[in-house]
């Protein structure tokens, strides 16, 4: 025959349970307190918990319910050292980890009381009776795993993780922030405090090239968004014809413009390209808008007629 793995004499180490945390004089002397303050006091000295903090209180007030419990419910000693070691034991391994797992530490808590509640040495010992093991797992359930979360949450220790980023800065960003820097301006546009100072009439910013830029596009905008809405209403009254090609949907007026112009700044060659690109996206919206105007206005004609009726014959 194959031998077991447990002993075959003494008990296993889960069945040491029974006067593991309290002896029997610890039990005897707290039942022999009336006073549940001095009793508080004598359960933090006996398992070396100091009432200093919160967390220890709570701890401490844990304890001492277990043991008034087993008082309450005439458990005897070894039934009250083995309950109390039940409940330290659960509570260690629920808190022994930051995943919360309701479901298989309540599985442990009724493990180890099945254990104690059956007599097959090696393996299980029998402390408690049937009746005794249901009023354990209620009292179990209606404070301790009650409030299992909040307990959770008080002792187990807390995960703080510090993330630092580092700013990948590509080499060509570099070059343009240090060409910037001799320049004599920052990132945000303004010149440098140690940059030179040109001489200006007070009162009078120095415009820089930047400056210029963005003032020129500025307004064109303004300009393009005012020659969308004219184009726009220009279009419902008198229709332009279609014509081919990019550059003979340029106005007049700007094409004639662009070819008497001087040689072109930045900021007047950006002004260029916008107007070329844009007026032939226009006038091909006219194009589209009155196509859809006129399949309106037909379509409108038709149903007035149908809805008329036939005019009546005249005699």
């Amino acid at each position: 025959m194959a031998q077991s793995d447990a002993p075959m004499l003494g008990f296993p180490d889960h069945t040491r349970i029974v006067w593991n945390d309290l002896s029997l004089s610890q039990i005897n002397d707290f039942c022999g307190i009336s006073n549940n303050h001095d009793a508080l006091k004598f359960v933090g000295a006996e398992l070396n918990i100091p009432a200093e903090s919160e967390r220890n209180l709570i701890l401490l007030e844990f304890y001492f319910y277990i043991l008034k419990f087993s008082q309450q419910n005439d458990f005897t000693p070894e039934q009250s050292s083995t309950f109390f070691s039940i409940m330290k034991k659960t509570h260690e391994r629920c808190v022994s980890t930051r995943y919360v797992d309701l479901g298989h530490d309540f599985a442990h808590f009724k493990e180890l009381v099945v254990k104690h509640s059956i007599h097959r040495p090696p393996y299980s010992v029998k402390v408690f009776s049937p009746r005794q093991i249901k009023v354990i797992t209620e009292f179990a359930t209606n404070t301790y795993f009650k409030h299992y979360s909040l307990y959770s949450y008080v002792f187990t220790k807390k995960v703080k993780l510090d993330l630092v980023t580092l700013d990948n800065v590509d080499d060509g960003e570099k070059v343009d922030a240090e060409q910037a820097e001799k320049n004599g301006v920052n990132e945000q546009g303004s010149p440098n405090a140690d940059s030179p100072v040109v001489d200006s009439p007070v009162g009078t910013p120095v415009p820089t090239e930047k400056s210029q830029l963005t003032q020129s596009i500025s307004l064109h905008s303004v300009d393009s968004k005012s020659a969308e809405i004219s184009a726009v209403a220009q279009s419902t009254s008198t229709p332009l014809p279609e014509t081919s090609g990019a550059s003979q949907n340029v106005d007049p007026p700007l094409k004639a413009e662009l070819q008497t112009a001087e040689p072109l700044t930045p900021a007047a060659s950006l002004k260029a390209f916008v107007i070329d690109t844009l007026a032939p996206e226009l006038q091909k919206l006219r194009v589209v808008l009155d196509s859809q105007l006129a399949q309106h206005d037909e379509k409108l004609k038709k149903f007035t007629e149908e809805k008329a009726g036939p005019s009546p014959k005249k005699k």
